[in-house]
């Protein structure tokens, strides 16, 4: 014998053919609201895994920094304790701009490290014909003496980076100049930055501006590059 509730279904048509459209209505809520939990467990899983991998990836570039500035360290200390001498500069390094590499989509495209926020620019001229000329006389004539390897390409460009760097501390200056090292997939090079946001490739081996960063040629076709401070 059938429940009395099944009973009166079956003696009302009316009410079974709602009361099946109600239950119809209620599965599809169902099935919906589980294709909606399982949607969210899913994009849950991506979000923490996208979390991880921001996380994995910050933790790197972090790594990356550190080794970069204990490197950086070791060739100060190294090239103080040979008796490294750059030039006075602090009246060339006068009426500087303040460049932020940050703010630059050019520089971003290829940049890895950048120790500071903010850095000095100049006019391309002062560059051109006063700072780097007198920077580049000293590494020429000092640099057999500090490291031995000195005619591979990475070493030259660590030197010159480095004597800009340390003219600015002797000139006292608040912060670095916007010069710094760059890579190709073949070479290793300078580049700095003017007073008008325009970065230049420098080959420190011969002292020439090779041309704007993104426009030249091999060897000097950049794939990354560094700015510490």
């Amino acid at each position: 014998m059938a429940p009395k509730w099944l009973d009166n279904l079956f003696r009302c048509p009316g009410k079974l053919v709602s009361t099946e459209k109600t239950l119809r209505t209620a599965l599809k809520d169902v099935t919906r609201y589980k294709n909606r939990a399982a949607a969210a467990k899913e994009q849950g899983r991506i979000d923490r895994e996208a979390l991880l991998n921001e996380n994995l990836i910050e933790q790197k570039r972090f790594i990356v920094e550190v080794a970069e500035l204990q490197r950086w360290v070791r060739l100060y200390q190294d090239l103080w304790k040979a008796g490294l001498h750059v030039p006075d500069l602090k009246p060339e390094l006068q009426n500087h701009t303040l460049y932020t590499p940050r703010d630059d989509p050019e520089v971003m495209k290829y940049a890895r490290v950048l120790n500071d926020t903010d850095y000095y620019a100049y006019p391309l001229a002062k560059w051109r014909d006063e700072i780097l000329p007198q920077l580049h006389r000293a590494v020429k004539d000092n640099a057999p003496k500090w490291i031995s390897n000195v005619s591979d390409c990475d070493n030259f460009a660590d030197i010159m980076h480095t004597a800009v760097q340390l003219v600015f501390i002797a000139a006292g200056k608040k912060r670095q100049g916007a010069f710094g090292k760059c890579y190709s997939s073949t070479h290793a090079y300078n580049f700095f930055v003017t007073s008008t946001g325009e970065a230049y490739i420098y080959e420190p081996q011969n002292g020439e501006i090779k041309g704007k960063l993104g426009e030249t040629g091999a060897p000097w076709d950049t794939t990354r590059l560094y700015m510490t401070g």
